[in-house]
């Protein structure tokens, strides 16, 4: 067993904070200290993460939440958490990257004909339009 590294992973919906689940696995120690290997481990162990935007954290020793997303800092927090069982946190949003990445699309594509900003006149707006909601017309960028 000691070529192999332990892992309890909790994971958490940001949206849905009943659903937290709690899994334990372990991994080749050759590819511990992957970060990619873990994302990728963590798809087959949680198969509810496929395709979802995902933070991965540990809690050092001063009680802070700190975030791992490469491998220098999979490598720290491997060194720095008492082992032989490290102790992970997964966050979770319940929307996919893709749906995230076609929402970002369609703001950036907004276009407003006809509409100035009425602080820097900039006309079309383009993107997000904020509208006075008590005065008649009054539109900014």
């Amino acid at each position: 067993m000691a070529d192999n590294v332990s892992f309890k992973v909790l994971l958490k919906d940001k949206e849905n904070v009943e659903e937290d689940e709690l899994r334990r696995f372990v991994v080749d120690k050759d590819v511990s200290t992957s970060f990619s290997y873990l994302e990728q481990k963590l798809g087959v162990v949680f198969p509810q993460l496929k395709e979802r935007i995902l933070s991965i954290s540990w809690t050092d020793e001063d009680g802070d939440l700190i975030t791992i997303a490469n491998d220098e800092e999979l490598i720290i927090a491997l060194t720095e958490m008492p082992g032989p069982l490290y102790k992970l946190i997964v966050n979770f949003n319940s929307q996919t990257q893709s749906q995230t990445r076609n929402k970002e699309l369609f703001q950036e594509s907004q276009i407003h004909p006809g509409v100035a900003c009425d602080s820097c006149n900039k006309k079309p707006i383009e993107g997000n339009r904020y509208k006075c909601v008590v005065c008649d017309n009054f539109d900014l960028c």
